[in-house]
């Protein structure tokens, strides 16, 4: 399920609520205009769990929603504030494909230049190749041997083999969603975009009711990232070891920086509060710090498929120009 579906659906049900509709009847209006797909699917099978009387705790497990989705719906029926934590979840998913849009933005045009530099360059090796075998076909058996032909050169074998491993590289990133948390949190302004996010699950789970205890445990087994579930577990650990204050709770963290550790300590009690600021000024700098990956995408970009088409070449005319006496290339 896409992340702006479930921001819209979020919003449009907690809005049937407000004004008075029954649970039931406001999952089978939202099901009647959802586009055929797992949402859809989805939405039709609690309804009927509902209608036959089964508790929305119960019923929300048995379907195909996200964790952090099952097990805030199950606390907003609990505690009767179901419109509430409704409209939590829709700023999050909303906050979430915002983040996963700026990633694709940022991604799709060096993307494409990968792709069309990968293909270019498997063209230039093998009209590279044609060229210098028919130009070594005259020399003497001592002359190769002295001079290795021109495809063994590294410019000849190395640039597809390079641009084909980004490009699967970048394939598993955009493709598999573990593998793209990774690289987010690795990315400049990504990782102000995951520290946001991160910082926005906290105030969305605190601010439903939850125990700080129970979110850090929920967000850990959320996140695929190995050094940020480090960083959750030792903070769980403290927690349970009776550490007040949440500087002492999440100092010396490897993923979180000393600002957002401040900025959520700088609250007080108020942590989920603490926890909103965070996300609001890690949201503004990755904001920020994308305008400049965009911004400094395209010259790049130009540049790097410059060199695709430039380096054979020259490799080429140095050949040809040195009459197979000197190739500093091989």
């Amino acid at each position: 399920m896409k992340s702006e579906e479930l921001a819209f659906y979020n919003q449009q049900l907690a809005g049937m609520l407000r004004s008075g509709l029954p649970l039931e009847g406001a999952l089978v209006e939202l099901a009647r205009d959802l586009q055929k797909g797992p949402l859809k699917e989805e939405t039709q099978k609690l309804e009927k769990d509902l209608s036959q009387g089964m508790e929305l705790g119960r019923a929300i497990q048995q379907r195909d929603f996200p964790p952090l989705y099952k097990r805030l719906l199950t606390i907003g029926a609990k505690s009767g504030k179901l419109a509430e934590v409704l409209i939590l979840l829709a700023d999050y998913y909303h906050s979430n494909s915002m983040i996963w849009n700026r990633f694709k933005g940022v991604a799709v045009y060096p993307l494409i230049i990968l792709i069309s530099a990968f293909f270019l360059s498997l063209f230039l090796t093998y009209s590279l190749t044609e060229v210098t075998s028919e130009l070594t076909a005259g020399q003497s058996h001592a002359d190769s041997a002295a001079k290795p032909p021109i495809f063994r050169s590294t410019v000849i074998i190395l640039s597809p083999a390079v641009l084909g491993g980004l490009l699967l590289a970048a394939t598993v990133v955009l493709c598999v969603p573990s593998a793209r948390r990774k690289a987010c949190w690795r990315l400049p302004g990504f990782h102000d975009a995951n520290l946001a996010q991160t910082a926005a699950a906290f105030s969305m789970l605190l601010r439903s009711g939850m125990p700080l205890g129970d979110a850090i445990e929920m967000v850990r087994n959320l996140e695929p990232h190995s050094k940020v579930k480090s960083d959750l577990k030792q903070w769980r650990q403290r927690l349970t070891e009776g550490q007040s204050g949440f500087s002492a709770i999440a100092s010396a963290s490897a993923s979180f920086p000393p600002l957002f550790i401040w900025l959520v300590a700088s609250s007080g009690e108020a942590i989920a509060e603490g926890f909103e600021k965070a996300s609001s000024l890690y949201q503004r700098r990755a904001d920020y710090r994308a305008e400049l990956l965009m911004t400094a995408a395209m010259p790049v970009s130009i540049l790097f498929i410059g060199g695709v088409v430039i380096l054979p070449m020259l490799s080429l005319m140095q050949l040809i120009s040195h009459g197979f006496t000197t190739l500093s290339w091989l």
